[in-house]
């Protein structure tokens, strides 16, 4: 999926499906491993071969959803970042939920403006360095 300036995004069928998959796993190796082939011969090659999406995309809305799903179904995984979260919230609440907002802000916009300013940054030390930025 094409975004603005020619960004591809990570690819959201693999994305919504991983979680589900990966949860599977716990439940029956077998039923996973044929749940990742159906994701993969399915809808993973032939957004490649059609030319929707790279297979970086592809594998990183997989990781994303995966990374989902064991977030989901390990328990003291989550205890252990929510937990953090928490204490951070409760010692410094301000800091907390500014970083909260912007967090929120950049993962809506797929971090559009990061990733503008590491470009403003790199062509900066381009300059500094004496080579042309491109």
């Amino acid at each position: 999926m094409l975004l603005k300036n020619g960004v591809l995004s990570p690819a959201t069928m693999p994305r919504c499906i991983s979680p589900w998959r990966s949860r599977l796993f716990f439940v029956s190796r077998r039923w996973g491993a044929i749940a990742l082939l159906y994701v993969f011969c399915v809808i993973g090659l032939p957004r490649v071969y059609l030319g929707l999406h790279y297979p970086t995309d592809i594998v990183a809305g997989a990781l994303l959803g995966v990374s989902r799903g064991l977030d989901r179904a390990l328990r003291w995984l989550r205890g252990l970042i929510a937990g953090t979260a928490m204490r951070w919230m409760d010692a410094n609440p301000a800091p907390f939920y500014i970083s909260l907002v912007l967090l929120s802000f950049e993962n809506f916009e797929l971090f559009e403006s990061l990733r503008a300013i590491a470009k403003l940054a790199v062509n900066f030390l381009q300059v500094l360095l004496g080579r042309t930025p491109y």
